[in-house]
């Protein structure tokens, strides 16, 4: 069995890591990575290699399989995951490596869904009929993504929340935890939708939707 990297040393990282204990995959077998500075020598009884944001930090060969295990903040954790992705490929691009994806085994994923690389699916989520999540993505616990959603790379699904049938989220979308987004709805990149919020109508790109009926702001963060 090849060795397993988990990327990150925070509260994502650690339900990455017990979904692949879930599966068998003994402890002996993982090995963690900061995703800026190295603050631990060891997490959850492994080792931590380094730092990502370390001058110099060698990964060794024998790590063929890779998962970037980062949640972060709404505002920040979407766009930093995507630079860990990116920086590992620099880092092991001479290597045989492969991102890989961890399923928990009491989520449901339907036979014609599909689901990207480097993506956490957690317990008791539902991907339903042709649902299509893309690469680097989070569906968090009690996540229902309904037939024929699209949610494109390095999206965070927030505990809860429900995804009805045909909506379609643009790259690094955060939806927060219990908001419920209706079907056939489009939300553009960058967009933040708030805890418990109910979207029934399309949100632009670089925008933050609050509240039942949600409000629309513009994001200044990304001004």
């Amino acid at each position: 069995m090849s060795r397993i990297l988990i990327v990150g040393t925070g509260k994502h990282a650690k339900v990455v890591f017990h979904m692949l204990q879930q599966q068998g995959v003994p402890k002996a077998k993982i090995i963690f990575m900061d995703l800026f500075k190295k603050r631990f020598s060891e997490y959850l009884g492994c080792e931590v290699i380094g730092g990502l944001e370390e001058k110099t930090i060698h990964i060794p060969p024998e790590f063929l399989k890779v998962i970037v295990a980062y949640g972060g903040t709404p505002y920040q954790g979407n766009f930093q995951r995507q630079h860990a992705t990116n920086k590992i490929m620099q880092l092991m691009k001479k290597e045989k490596f492969k991102f890989i994806s961890v399923v928990s085994k009491d989520s449901k994923i339907d036979r014609t869904a599909r689901v990207g690389r480097n993506t956490s699916i957690g317990s008791f989520a539902l991907i339903n009929s042709d649902a299509r999540v893309g690469d680097g993505v989070i569906v968090n616990s009690g996540v229902i993504v309904e037939h024929d959603v699209r949610i494109s790379d390095y999206s965070t699904i927030s505990p809860g929340a429900i995804i009805l049938g045909s909506v379609e989220l643009g790259t690094r979308v955060y939806v927060g935890g219990g908001a419920i987004i209706r079907n056939n709805v489009k939300v553009g990149d960058d967009v933040i939708v708030g805890m418990g919020a109910v979207v029934t109508k399309d949100i632009p790109s670089k925008s933050i939707a609050i509240g039942n009926p949600p409000r629309i702001f513009e994001r200044k963060d990304l001004m």
